[in-house]
């Protein structure tokens, strides 16, 4: 049931019990597979230790400001992926290094960009007009800083990302996720970010459990495409619907 969801945080990048044991997992040197946890995460807390002094934030030959506060002038085409993906990427690994090590400059770095992009009207191109992967991958990192960092937030801060979950994930996901499945990569993608938000904001913002149960549904119908038409590029595209079951 959504109520056993609702005593704090994290609870939806982690429950609470594998939070708990996230230093001791990244601390692990078994390297069965190619690296163990621990060189990986060695590699994503030195790339994080490089955000906390970044007054830019670079994608290709294009560079916001840090904090990037306005929406920027930067769309049309695929413009947004990489510039949504750079900005992902460091809410992601901020919001991990301060989960395993407690150590709250990542976190509050990574509250800082989380709240730079909550003044943001959308989290898609405002020139292409559409949801597309940007809104996805934008809502999963923003869940990722509001579920594991929300500790360290103060009231004024969690009340301003949630109210920004909300009206630029929760709201227009919902609103295309109701819609039917149309593309399966896409599907999958909206369907984890509307998933994870919903959860990460259970009990805080109005229509986060009718989201919730939408994202389930969701999943399953996916699966139910994929068992029957194969309408995807790739099995990378499937495991994005797995956090949401």
């Amino acid at each position: 049931p959504l109520t056993s969801r609702l005593d704090g945080h994290p609870r939806a990048i982690l429950s609470p019990e594998r939070a708990a044991a996230l230093a001791q997992v990244a601390a692990v040197t078994d390297d069965r597979f190619g690296k163990s946890p621990a060189e990986v995460f060695a590699t994503i807390s030195a790339r994080a230790a490089g955000y906390l002094e970044e007054t830019e934030i670079g994608f290709g030959d294009t560079h916001i400001p840090w904090p990037p506060r306005q929406l920027p002038d930067v769309g049309g085409g695929l413009s947004w992926n990489p510039m949504v993906g750079a900005i992902g990427e460091r809410l992601k690994s901020l919001a991990l290094v301060y989960a395993v090590t407690g150590d709250e400059r990542y976190g509050r770095r990574a509250i800082e960009l989380l709240l730079a992009v909550s003044n943001w009207p959308q989290w898609y191109d405002p020139q292409n007009g559409y949801l597309s992967l940007d809104i996805g991958n934008m809502s999963v990192a923003v869940a990722w800083v509001y579920d594991l960092c929300h500790d360290l937030m103060t009231d004024e801060e969690r009340a301003l990302a949630a109210s920004a979950i909300q009206r630029n994930a929760l709201v227009p996901l919902y609103e295309k996720l109701s819609g039917g499945i149309g593309n399966t990569n896409g599907w999958a993608l909206w369907t984890t970010a509307m998933g994870l938000c919903a959860i990460a904001t259970l009990g805080e913002v109005d229509g986060a459990a009718t989201c919730a149960r939408l994202a389930e549904q969701a999943m399953l119908d996916y699966f139910d495409q994929r068992a029957t038409r194969h309408r995807t590029e790739a099995v990378s595209y499937t495991h994005l619907t797995l956090p949401t079951n």
